[in-house]
């Protein structure tokens, strides 16, 4: 869900927090096109103790061009 265009969570309408909701979708379509991937866990699913957050993980492909080696 935190992929889908415009969504941002659950934030008090009075939050801090200020964004189109667009990031994460950006995001996810540009490692699509480098055939990357992007994993979220919920901050809860990693500690009792965190009730907000996220531990997010990209992963690219490692790559070398000839002009490189």
């Amino acid at each position: 869900k935190v992929f889908d265009a415009f969504y941002q969570g659950k934030a008090p309408i009075n939050s801090q927090i200020k964004g189109s909701g667009l990031g994460l979708t950006i995001v996810k379509e540009l490692l699509l096109r480098l055939n990357g991937n992007i994993e979220v866990i919920p901050a809860r699913k990693i500690s009792a103790a965190n009730e907000s957050g996220a531990c997010i993980t990209i992963t690219l492909p490692n790559t070398q061009t000839d002009n490189e080696s």
